[in-house]
């Protein structure tokens, strides 16, 4: 059984990056073993990965990211019951404090997360509806950041007002989709599962939603991840034994390779092997009903 070796935190990045990193001689300081870090290698292995759309790459990216505070309508538009109003981004509690006045007049600011609030919402012409205003503070929220969520009467007038009001406080119209991109920038969901809630969203059956839910909860994303960390400890464990060949560690045997190489490739091909199944669900299966007139067609 193959098992990572470790070397130093250079030599991850010599393996990663061969033109930096690079030691003074080929060989270990007297006294330092080799010291691996998976953790270290998982981290810059996607900026070897080229600019071909890497998910890990456009999140690493982020880091000079600067959010803006963003607000939408969460709800469908139409008459119902409740029409929430959703906050986004480090001044999120600030522009939901500047239109909602608290029945008990404690201040938003100072509310902790998973706490709702009961009040009056207020634009530059006054009160215009009874609300609850829901808190999370980051990192505990859908998105990682702080999120305040204001339920109002349902009614197109009422959640427009309520949009315009923490429009006219700093908030940015989020655009479609942007919550759950928020979410994984943050690193609150991997790219599978930000696709799984459209998937759920647009479920139209049983199956459907069961496969859209597990793809939510990171069934999907934790096989990928499985597969990825076999095929960095592999070529890690390789690279180290080709540098340093005089140190006590495992040899890499051909058939212990070829034979850990096989394993993934066919979790590969098993994954991809339930694409087509995982379509049907979420679009279903075109069919054409064909026959002479006045048979039953219709009736089917």
């Amino acid at each position: 059984m193959l098992g990572p070796p470790f070397f130093k935190r250079w030599q991850s990045v010599r393996f990663l990056f061969p033109e930096r990193g690079k030691p003074a001689q080929n060989s270990v300081a007297a006294g330092a073993k080799p010291c691996y870090n998976k953790a270290k290698i998982k981290e810059l292995l996607p900026f070897c990965q080229g600019a071909g759309g890497s998910p890990f790459l456009q999140r690493s990216d982020s880091m000079n990211w600067q959010p803006s505070t963003i607000a939408a309508i969460a709800t469908p538009l139409g008459v119902g019951g409740i029409g929430v109003i959703r906050i986004s981004g480090p001044d999120a509690v600030q522009t939901a404090e500047a239109i909602f006045s608290p029945a008990g007049g404690k201040a938003l600011s100072s509310s902790r997360g998973y706490t709702a609030h009961y009040g009056r919402l207020h634009d530059q012409d006054g009160d215009f509806d009874e609300v609850v205003a829901t808190v999370f503070r980051a990192p505990r929220s859908y998105t990682g950041e702080d999120v305040v969520e204001l339920s109002c009467h349902g009614g197109m007038y009422l959640v427009q007002r309520a949009l315009r009001a923490a429009l006219d406080h700093g908030a940015v119209l989020a655009q479609p989709g942007e919550f759950t991109k928020r979410a994984y920038l943050n690193g609150k969901v991997s790219l599978a599962q930000a696709e799984s809630v459209m998937d759920l969203i647009g479920a139209s059956g049983r199956q459907a939603a069961r496969a859209a839910l597990a793809g939510r909860d990171g069934v999907l994303s934790r096989k990928i991840d499985g597969i990825a960390e076999a095929l960095i400890d592999l070529a890690a464990h390789l690279a180290a034994w080709n540098d340093y060949p005089d140190e006590d560690m495992e040899s890499v045997e051909p058939a212990s390779l070829a034979a850990a190489l096989r394993r993934s490739l066919s979790e590969c091909r098993a994954l991809l092997g339930s694409y087509d199944a995982g379509r049907i669900l979420r679009e279903g299966v075109d069919t054409a009903i064909i026959g002479r007139p006045n048979v039953g067609k219709s009736t089917l």
